[in-house]
């Protein structure tokens, strides 16, 4: 219909007229609200009023009987045109439609004009997509900067999409971040909340920020002003919460820093863009991380039926493991999960990333599929061990995998180096090949296999047990019980180790004793009480025992063994001569370096009350042990090892293969940050087995792309898995060569 106007655009804000329909109104329908609603209210109806008023016929003056469904319908339509947001295109129908119901009760109109008036919803913006250039230019004006709070905030827009307020808002008590996890629970504002995982490039800035950014320790909130009085808010806990105004600033002001050819590309980028950018990323594409030193990735289209080449290749050999075809592909699409850059991999979001696949297809790979876990690391194993030089080093360590509740299998309230102090955690022993390369700062390493450590409240439950679907065998062992059964796991599967190395958690006389039956040498850190027997006081008793002092009366008098002393006490009664700075590896920050000394003595246990035959009473063979103390004016806890190595082992190789450990815990952060390693959320005693097995052969893939290593097969009629074909590719050492491998970079970030 025909719309003369005065004007080409509707009237933003009409000149106040008097108006008795719209007068009458107010006062009947608006009295009770507040001034501000009434304002915007009368707004919403002068404009259309004015609008109204310009048709044939009404001589320049509103009345209602011009108002019908045709004109509020053609009035619409214009604000369209005009480029009004749907927003207000809906509060324009709320508004007239309240106008419209009190003239009809009024008398004035027996219609309301906004019935079946639809306002079409507005399409959904994608997320905006950032350049490579646009990305590159950001992250390096962050780290050019210098500023931790800066970088963790970009870090949690950039890398875990959080939104402006959730990072204005977030709490401490709910950021869980350590030098392994990252969660956080945000969503405060507005009651949006959500938890998330953070991956390591997200998790690292932050947890740098926490321990040296400067923050204010007293407030509640992560990211606080720098400001030294801040007005408290209404509905905050503190006066010192850094503003979402603050953080936009902050951006402002990153972007202010950049050249002027850096600046042509970040002109209007806004922080709200990190966080669409992110989305972006997150929904179009799985990213399977197989790092090398240039940092390249291998990516997957998302919803992709067809598994990754390379991986196809690499898991050929352990398909025959698994006896149905479904089985078979579920393993598939896990492994592709398990490498993709999804924040949490377990069934669920792993069923939601991927395509041909389902949550009861991944729970029923986990649950009651026909395949053992442990002959998977078997045949994982037998591949690793033709790709890796012999007399390397076994490392038994244990990590811990936060959890709550009681039902998921040997969860227990208990100490976890994990968080770094008493919680609610699953605790699982493990043991790692390392190349006896103390030296080496990329040394080649890879896990054995895993076991979880089951509580003795848990093994004394069985009824807690079977709802877990612990085996009946099962029953309690120690976690130094379980390092022992791994080793003679490694060794009866070939592992070409020739040292063990375990931390003070370990170091104890029956697991060291254990050991020396089993003939392996090894380095063990020990606590500050271990007991040992100095080798002159062991002649001493020696001598005595070989010549008696006669008694005239009752029986002989029994042996004793020499007195004991703590390793503490041993290494404080040394001179300062004695003591020697090592360097034994180059760090991220320079050599690594500490002084040390190292004595000849016996480890024992037992006092001068025990005989030698007491039960108490045990006195081991001659070893080293190595005291550990910070460089003077350096920062550092002391430490004590203990190794059964022959005497004429140098210092330097004492103290290498005392920090060779680090590689197990660089294992549990990438398979944690990486492949998934503590995102399994089921409960039973199987399904966290068959997911650590799984996480180990993903993470084993990871390892040998990173070397650029092909997995070569020959199948054998009647094997159980096709063995390594004797040919040796390009750039691999055979059993005996030079253990030195230069390419090896697993994972680096």
């Amino acid at each position: 219909m025909s719309t003369p106007r005065t004007d080409d655009k509707i009237l933003l804000f009409p000149q106040t007229a008097t108006n008795r329909w719209i007068e009458a109104y107010a006062r009947a329908e608006l009295s009770g609200k507040n001034e501000a609603t009434i304002d915007a209210y009368l707004r919403i109806l002068r404009q259309l009023t004015v609008w109204v008023a310009q048709f044939p016929g009404s001589e320049g003056q509103f009345h209602p009987k011009f108002l019908t469904k045709t004109v509020f319908g053609d009035y619409v339509e214009e604000l369209k045109e005009q480029e009004y947001s749907t927003s207000h295109q809906e509060r324009v129908k709320t508004v007239v439609n309240g106008f419209a119901n009190w003239l009809i009760a009024e008398g004035e109109i027996r219609t309301n004009p906004t019935r079946g008036i639809t306002i079409a919803p507005q399409a959904l913006l994608a997320p905006r997509e950032l350049s490579k250039d646009q990305r590159l230019v950001l992250r390096n004006l962050v780290e050019r900067s210098g500023d931790l709070r800066g970088a963790a905030m970009f870090a949690l827009g950039y890398w875990a999409g959080c939104r402006v307020s959730d990072v204005s808002y977030l709490l401490m008590k709910y950021a869980q971040v350590g030098r392994k996890i990252g969660k956080l629970h945000v969503g405060h504002k507005g009651e949006k909340y959500r938890d998330i995982s953070l991956l390591n490039t997200a998790r690292e800035p932050l947890y740098e920020y926490l321990q040296k950014g400067k923050r204010t320790r007293e407030s509640h909130y992560v990211f606080t002003s720098q400001r030294e009085t801040i007005p408290i808010q209404a509905g905050e806990l503190d006066g010192w919460r850094l503003g979402e105004a603050a953080i936009h600033e902050w951006f402002k002001q990153l972007k202010a820093s950049a050249t002027e050819a850096e600046a042509s590309f970040i002109r209007d980028v806004t922080f709200h863009d990190l966080r669409h950018d992110f989305a972006h990323r997150a929904n179009t594409t799985l990213l399977v991380s197989c790092y090398d030193r240039k940092m390249k990735t291998i990516t997957l289209p998302k919803g992709s039926p067809d598994p990754l080449p390379e991986l196809a290749a690499y898991l050929e050999p352990f398909v025959p493991l698994f006896r149905r075809s479904t089985s078979r592909r579920s393993l598939e699409r896990y492994a592709t999960g398990l490498l993709s850059d999804l924040p949490r991999k377990n069934c669920e979001a792993i069923a939601q990333a991927v395509a041909s696949t389902s949550l009861e297809q991944l729970q029923h790979l986990l649950t009651d599929a026909a395949w053992d876990p442990l002959a998977l690391d078997e045949a994982r194993v037998h591949l690793l061990v033709k790709r890796s030089p012999a007399n390397g080093v076994l490392v038994l360590d244990d990590t811990g995998l936060p959890k709550q509740g009681k039902a998921s299998v040997g969860v227990q309230h208990q100490y976890s180096g994990t968080l770094g102090k008493q919680g609610n955690c699953q605790i699982v022993v493990s043991a790692e090949y390392v190349v006896d390369e103390p030296s080496t700062s990329q040394p080649l390493h890879w896990p054995l296999s895993a076991r979880l450590y089951l509580p003795e409240v848990w093994a004394a439950d069985r009824e807690r047990c079977r709802d877990a679907r612990v085996p009946e065998a099962v029953t309690f062992t120690s976690k130094p019980e379980l390092a022992l059964q791994l080793v003679d796991r490694a060794q009866a599967w070939g592992v070409p180790f020739a040292t063990v190395v375990t931390d003070a958690g370990y170091g104890i006389p029956s697991f060291l004793r254990a050991l020396d039956e089993r003939k392996l040498p090894y380095v063990c850190a020990v606590a500050c009480d271990f007991g040992v027997r100095l080798l002159h006081e062991m002649q001493q008793a020696e001598a005595e025992q070989a010549e008696p002092a006669p008694r005239k009366r009752g029986q002989p008098k029994k042996a004793r063994p020499a007195p004991r002393h703590d390793a503490q006490e041993i290494t404080e009664a040394q001179p300062e001569s004695a003591w020697q700075t090592v360097e034994w590896r180059e760090g991220s920050r320079g050599a690594l370096r500490k002084q040390f000394v190292a004595i000849r003595v016996h480890a024992g246990t037992g006092c001068a009350r025990h005989s030698e035959t007491h039960g108490r009473s045990w006195t081991g063979p001659e070893g080293w042990l190595l005291g550990e103390r910070p460089v003077p004016g350096e920062e550092g806890e002391p430490k004590w090892f203990f190794s059964c190595l022959p005497a004429d082992t140098p210092l330097s190789r004492l103290v290498g293969l005392a920090h060779l450990r680090w590689p197990v815990e660089q294992f549990y952060e990438d398979s944690k940050g990486e492949c998934g390693f503590d995102h399994f959320q089921g409960r039973s005693w199987d399904g966290l087995h068959r997911h650590l097995a799984l996480v180990m052969l993903a993470y084993t893939f990871l390892m040998l792309q990173s070397l650029g290593q092909e997995v070569q097969t020959d199948p054998v009629p009647g094997a159980a898995f096709p063995p390594c074909s004797a040919a040796q590719p390009p750039g691999l050492p055979s059993a005996g060569a030079d253990p030195a491998l230069p390419g090896c970079c697993l994972m680096a970030y």
